[in-house]
């Protein structure tokens, strides 16, 4: 754990809670305050402080087979050969679904400091009897503000600012938490006519990438202060999420994308542009170059992936439409419905009490999303 002081700014507000937001502006406005919970350089601190709000709402539905055989002959057990774990597993596919909501403040500022208003998630999967089993998740960056950072090891961290005081966040609230949302991409020309096709890539897959934000529990007990070491990791909320990220990131995919200018529409008096997008992808190679792993696939808690060669093949697609304001030029509203579907195999011999036998595993995946996002000033 690493603290370090820094009397002379004060980023964001310590733990905010979402009820407390409005009054707090309203008394600093009221005072004709220098923004003293969120100051920039004393030169500049008569400026308002610019901050976008983002508001994430998503549903990942995860359908899991996977097999395995010794000798030809089809064995029900969970773990790799020779880990001791035979816990027998129902046969079919198991299905979790899982509901987001993240919200948060994305300030403009040398560090771009974020400030979480709600992290949530509902997932639904299907539990080692074969029935379906609920559960509900809070976030541990609920309340918290934030700046992305590099630890010693070159890894990306989360450093909470409470006050004066800055301390690195668990290791694992780190994972896959995406950067700012940037969808300027979407943005079409002025003088762009109905029809018009823009020009997307590379630049739409980073874009999209950003939406795409995970669910994480806080450590119950065990490993050290920055979630590396032995013990319990927290609940997880994002069931499934894993693979659309890691697909998304990955360089063994090849990615296409196209968007085009619907044309204008009036919503409560205001004009706004429309704009239809769509990015496939699809890649093969290992699991682990193309930004998969068997064990953050949702379901009834997966079994190890088999050590050994392991084939996998894996496509992609998404596609949407963008709300855009044409007087300040940014996106205020997205949509997305996405599907993806990845398989992979792999075999090895292994030495047994009895003699050598072939263990050969087969894992396939299919996946479907909904996104909602708005975005909308923050503070003004």
């Amino acid at each position: 754990m690493r603290r370090a002081s820094h009397p002379d700014r004060v980023l964001v507000p310590a733990r905010p809670s979402p009820h407390s937001l409005a009054r707090c502006r309203f008394e600093l406005l009221l005072k004709g305050a220098v923004l003293g919970v969120f100051l920039a350089p004393l030169a500049a601190a008569q400026e308002p402080v610019k901050a976008r709000r983002v508001e994430l709402a998503s549903e990942f539905e995860t359908t899991t087979t996977r097999s395995t055989l010794v000798d030809g002959e089809e064995r029900a057990f969970g773990g790799a050969p020779g880990s001791g774990r035979g816990a027998p597993q129902p046969s079919g596919p198991s299905v979790s679904t899982v509901r987001q909501r993240v919200v948060f403040d994305d300030f403009e500022g040398p560090e771009s400091p974020r400030r979480y208003v709600t992290v949530e998630a509902d997932e639904t999967r299907t539990g080692r009897d074969g029935s379906p089993q609920t559960s509900h998740v809070e976030g541990a960056l609920a309340g918290k503000a934030v700046v992305r950072g590099i630890d010693d090891q070159g890894q990306a961290v989360l450093v909470e600012i409470d006050g004066d005081t800055r301390q690195e966040l668990a290791g694992e609230l780190a994972l896959g938490v995406p950067g700012r949302v940037e969808l300027d991409v979407l943005v079409p020309p002025a003088d762009a006519e109905a029809g018009a096709e823009l020009v997307v890539e590379p630049a739409l897959r980073t874009a999209l990438r950003t939406l795409f934000h995970p669910v994480a529990a806080e450590r119950r007990f065990g490993g050290g202060p920055n979630g590396r070491g032995r013990g319990s990791r927290g609940r997880s909320g994002s069931s499934g999420l894993a693979d659309w990220i890691g697909l998304l990131e990955s360089e063994a995919m090849t990615a296409k994308a196209v968007a085009k200018f619907i044309g204008h529409e009036e919503r409560e008096g205001r004009r706004f542009a429309r704009v239809g997008f769509e990015l496939t992808a699809s890649g093969a190679g290992s699991p682990a170059r193309l930004g998969l792993n068997p064990m953050t696939t949702g379901g009834r808690g997966p079994s190890a992936p088999m050590p050994g060669d392991a084939d996998a093949e894996a496509t992609l697609t998404l596609r949407g439409e963008a709300l855009v304001d044409p007087a300040s030029r940014r996106v205020v509203n997205i949509v997305l419905k996405g599907e993806l579907a990845w398989s992979s195999s792999s075999k090895r011999e292994v030495e047994r009490d009895s003699g050598k036998s072939t263990f050969e595993s087969k894992h396939a995946v299919q996946g479907t999303l909904k996104l909602a996002a708005s975005l909308r000033d923050a503070v003004r």
